[in-house]
Order: structure tokens, then sequence, then C-alpha cells
């Protein structure tokens, strides 16, 4: 029986046995006025007034133990939020570590074509061509600190290197 069951058990004992303590009052005084024998009464009376204190006692024990249950209920709750958060805090570690090592793997990549920018920039140059860097430039500023969102901008450099290659090209035929 969970503690809930017990307590509604335990307030419906209690109230019958207060009622009965009630009737057995009534039927003592009743006696006593009629000149009766009333020791069997008070022996009764005396039983169920120590079945009322007895379930008054337990009905607290119970109620205090209720208490406790929904504490508990609400710590492990909490328990498990707090375990949750914590695994979403190791994602997010592991999935920054493996951010950091993409960055790492990216910047010789950009490194690479940066020099290679440089050089098609000397040779336009050399060649007598003006080959404005002010895009190429801004596009390499932007990729400092390199994260996640300049993938689209190594792209991007990417296309426009094999483009300055091209205008390169065609300029020293």
């Amino acid at each position: 029986m969970s503690t809930v069951e017990l307590i509604a058990s335990h307030e419906q004992q209690l109230i019958d046995a207060e009622l009965l303590l009630a009737s057995l009052n009534e039927q003592w005084e009743s006696a006593c006025r009629a000149g009766d024998d009333v020791a069997a009464l008070e022996d009764q009376i005396d039983s169920t007034a120590r079945l009322t204190k007895r379930l008054s006692l337990r009905l607290e024990a119970l109620q205090d133990q209720k208490v406790s249950e929904v504490n508990q209920a609400k710590i492990d709750a909490a328990n498990a939020q707090a375990a949750e958060a914590m695994e979403a805090v190791e994602r997010l570690v592991v999935a920054r570590k493996s951010i950091a090592q993409l960055v790492e793997k990216l910047k010789p990549l950009i490194d690479t074509h940066n020099a290679a920018f440089q050089v098609i920039a000397d040779r336009s140059q050399l060649a007598g061509h003006t080959v404005s860097l002010a895009g190429v430039r801004k596009s390499l500023e932007a990729i400092q600190p390199l994260d996640m969102g300049n993938v689209a901008a190594i792209t991007n450099l990417m296309g426009t290197k094999q483009t300055l290659d091209i205008v390169v090209g065609s300029s020293s035929h």
C-alpha cells in the first residue's frame, strides 16, 4: 500500500474510532445516570481512547513520510535534470574539441590559399594588370578567428582563387 493509501485508511480508522469513542461516552453517561455498572464501558472507553491516540500518532508519522517522499521525488527530479545538463555540457565540450580540430586542419589550407592569392596578385602586377585584392583581403580578414561559419568563406576564397588564376592565365597569353 502506498503512503497516500495508508493515510486514507488511517484517517478512516481514526474517524471510526472517534465516533465509537463519542458513542461510548454517551453510553457511559446514560449508564452513570441510570446507576448501572460502567466498569466494562470504562474499559472500552480507555481502549478506544488509546486506539484513537495510536491512530493519530501513526497518521502524523505517515503524513511526515508523505512529505519526505514528495521532497525526495523533487530531489530525484532535480538530480535527473542536473545529469541531463551535465551530459549536454559534455556533448558541447566534445563538439567544441571537434571544431577546434577542424580549425587546426583548415589553418594550413587558409595560409596556402593566402600565399597563392599573393602570388597571383604579384604576377598580375608584374604583367601590368590591376587586380583588386580588396575583396580577397576582406574575405581573408573575415576568416580570423576561424569558426564553422567560415567554411563558406573558404569555399568562396577557393572560387576567387580559381577566378584569379583564370584572369592571370588569360592575361599572360
